[in-house]
Order: C-alpha cells, then sequence, then structure tokens
C-alpha cells in the first residue's frame, strides 16, 4: 500500500475515537492487515496486482468462532475502503469491543460481599503502603466504578477513553504511592480534574463522587471532601 493512503489511518482512526496503540498494522505481499490490539478481530486491505490505486478487502466476524467473510471481488478505491472499514467498525468491531471492555458483573456480583469487607478494611489515613490483598481490592472497585459512571452518565466514547485513563492512573498509584494517605490524596485530585475534563455541572460533579462512593466504601461525603479541600 502506497505511504500516501497507509499515512491517512490514524487520522481516521483518531476521529473515530481510537488511540494509537488499539492497532497494530503489517504488510505482507500485498495485503495490509489491520489488527485490532491483540485479537482475532482483523480488516485485511488487498491492494490490485496491477494498480496501485484499486483495492479489495475482507474482515472478521464477530461471531463464536471469528470467521472471516470472502474478498470483495469488485476493486474499490481508498475512500470506498475506509466506508468498509467504518462499517466493519460499526457491525462488528464495536461489539467485540464493548464485550472485552465491560466489566463482568456476574462475577463482580458473586464477589462484591468480600471484596466490600476488603475494601472497608482498609484505613486510608495512614502512612503505610498498599498490601497486595488492598491492591487487588481497589483495582476491582475502580473498574466497577468505571462500569457504574459510563452507565449513569451515558459517556461518549472521547470521555469514555478520559475515564479509563483517569482509572489506570489510579490504579498505577496504587502501587507506587509511598502511603495509603498520598493515594487518597490523588483519588481526590483525579476525581475534581475529572469532573472538569467531562464538563460535568454541579450536581452532577456530586453524582460522580457519590458514585466512586458506592465501590470504594470508606470514601468520605460531599461535605468531608470540601472541609479537606478548604483546610489550611
Amino acid at each position: 500500500m502506497l505511504k500516501k493512503y497507509k499515512n491517512d489511518l490514524p487520522s481516521f482512526f483518531e476521529q473515530l475515537g481510537f488511540n494509537s496503540g488499539d492497532f497494530t498494522i503489517q504488510e505482507s505481499g500485498l495485503n495490509t492487515i489491520l489488527t485490532f490490539r491483540e485479537s482475532p478481530m482483523k480488516f485485511i486491505i488487498t491492494q490490485n496486482n496491477t494498480d496501485f490505486h484499486q483495492f479489495t478487502y475482507k474482515n472478521t466476524i464477530f461471531n463464536p468462532s471469528f470467521s472471516q467473510n470472502i474478498f470483495n471481488s469488485k476493486y474499490l478505491t481508498f475512500a470506498q475502503i475506509k466506508e468498509h472499514l467504518k462499517a466493519w467498525i460499526d457491525k462488528e468491531l464495536s461489539p467485540y469491543k464493548f464485550e472485552l471492555d465491560e466489566p463482568d458483573q456476574f462475577t463482580f456480583w458473586l464477589n462484591q460481599h468480600d471484596k466490600y469487607v476488603n475494601i472497608e478494611s482498609i484505613n486510608f489515613d495512614t502512612d503505610q503502603p498498599f498490601n497486595k490483598d488492598e491492591i487487588k481490592a481497589l483495582k476491582e472497585g475502580l473498574l466497577e466504578t468505571k462500569s457504574l459512571i459510563i452507565k449513569e452518565f451515558h459517556l461518549v466514547q472521547a470521555q469514555q477513553i478520559i475515564l479509563s485513563e483517569r482509572i489506570q492512573y489510579l490504579i498505577e498509584a496504587s502501587n507506587r504511592a509511598g502511603s495509603k494517605t498520598d493515594w487518597k490524596n490523588i483519588l481526590i485530585s483525579t476525581i475534581l480534574n475529572l469532573g472538569l475534563t467531562l464538563a460535568l455541572d454541579g450536581e452532577k460533579a456530586k453524582q460522580l463522587w457519590s458514585l466512586f462512593g458506592k465501590v470504594l466504601n470508606r470514601m468520605p461525603s460531599i461535605g468531608d471532601l470540601i472541609n479537606q479541600i478548604n483546610a489550611p
């Protein structure tokens, strides 16, 4: 594939809300293989062997066997290929991505009692770092919080990406924070920043805090938070 076409793909994916790490590209002969993360979901663009500007394609179907359709027998322009690529993303890749990213609610429900107990047992006001069990409980709680926020606020894909980055930041911070108090301060700052980034009004910002509190039961109330922020 000519670079003029290949270089058009990053902006195409970014407009659809994807990051640079979401796809890998591999060229093999006349084939350009686009693979979503490390998954079976692929979109294969094949160049005409006599014309740089004519292509056909095939793609993975989201079904139990991840089968592929046959190559389109008609050669298309690159603009038409992008239309088919978008249609594949909408019809096949988006449901797969949703299934991949969706938390396992049933497993969460089965384990929520133990998880809540673990989180409730954490004292966030000490200078001790988290142990492995506490880090695991926090991770599970934060991932569940992400799911609750997406459903409550009906976030679009770009907002979901921002939220996922913030949640991942908090998970990683639980491993490197010098103390639980340090992590709690990081958490407060992150939630406040997230409310601003998502352009939430005052009431929705309170709802955001409440959603974190549903899972992380030892979170302070809104009043306590305001007092912490305004404390000298």
